[in-house]
């Protein structure tokens, strides 16, 4: 099971993922590749508004677990204890992060996606 955001994301769709790779991420500027593609992948899902408010949200999470790992996990790995209470909360972390982004996909409507963001 994955225990974060972008592993859990890896494993959604491996062949769509794949072509998200080569042809967004890999050819954009490093500084916007998340975001872009993120973007392309709404643009992939349709129009909705729901789309792109979760996979806006989606590519913020992302660079900010990532963020959040590079800085924070090097000092849960030396005690065995330390990193499975790391690994429960990341992978408690990462569920309620995928229901909280995937909330606009799933009701594909600005109103009722703005009341529970607020």
């Amino acid at each position: 099971m994955a225990q974060s955001f972008k592993e859990t994301l890896d494993g959604w769709n491996i062949q769509t993922g794949g072509w998200l790779r080569r042809v967004a991420y890999d050819r954009t500027p490093k500084r916007i590749r998340t975001f872009a593609t993120y973007m392309l992948s709404a643009l992939w899902h349709g129009i909705s508004v729901g789309y792109y408010i979760t996979f806006s949200t989606g590519a913020l999470i992302t660079l900010t677990a990532a963020t959040f790992r590079r800085c924070m996990r090097h000092r849960f790995v030396d005690c065995p204890k330390h990193k499975a209470a790391y690994d429960v909360m990341s992978f408690v972390a990462t569920k309620v992060a995928l229901a909280y982004t995937t909330y606009a996909f799933v009701v594909m409507n600005l109103d009722p996606a703005l009341f529970v963001y607020k």
